[in-house]
């Protein structure tokens, strides 16, 4: 009886992409890349905003209380709209809601850094966080409708990997 041994998996960076694009499918790469670094910005900004929260706090001139108020808000009033964005992903083209969700997230970004103001910059703050909503389920969707099953395991965990 011999034993089937499994393709080892290279070691060089290039040679790991050209392997894991063999493994994932008809679709390859590109299509989860382009999620992955749409999702990698959002989830940038939602980090930057708690990194730099003592110099926002100061900007503003805000006590720490606010500037604790402030990223609570940021973080429990998108997803309270969760049950929302899920019904809209479901109904809507999840390429265009994807779409909309990162322009959105990219207009708000350049937004934040140039707020003059406190409401206008939580205002801001609150609306970046439902694009990242808006995109967390729609991303999942298309990536279980480019894929084969029995890659999805490796998409999702290329996706999910910068959380």
């Amino acid at each position: 009886m011999t034993a089937v041994s499994s393709p080892r998996v290279p070691r060089s960076p290039s040679g790991y992409v050209r392997w894991l694009a063999g493994q994932v499918g008809r679709s390859g790469l590109g299509p989860v890349m382009i999620l992955l670094a749409a999702a990698s910005i959002e989830r940038f900004g939602n980090q930057a905003l708690t990194v730099l929260l003592p110099d926002i706090r100061d900007t503003f001139h805000l006590t720490n209380q606010q500037a604790i108020t402030t990223v609570t808000v940021v973080s429990v009033l998108p997803a309270l709209l969760s049950p929302f964005a899920g019904f809209v992903s479901d109904r809507m083209d999840r390429i265009r809601l994807s779409q909309w969700g990162t322009a959105a997230v990219g207009i708000v970004a350049v937004g934040l850094g140039l707020a003059p103001k406190y409401w206008l910059f939580l205002v801001l703050a609150v609306l970046a966080g439902i694009g990242l909503l808006v995109n967390n389920p729609a991303h999942s969707s298309l990536i279980t409708d480019y894929y084969p099953p029995e890659s999805l395991g490796i998409k999702f965990t290329l996706y999910l990997f910068p959380v």
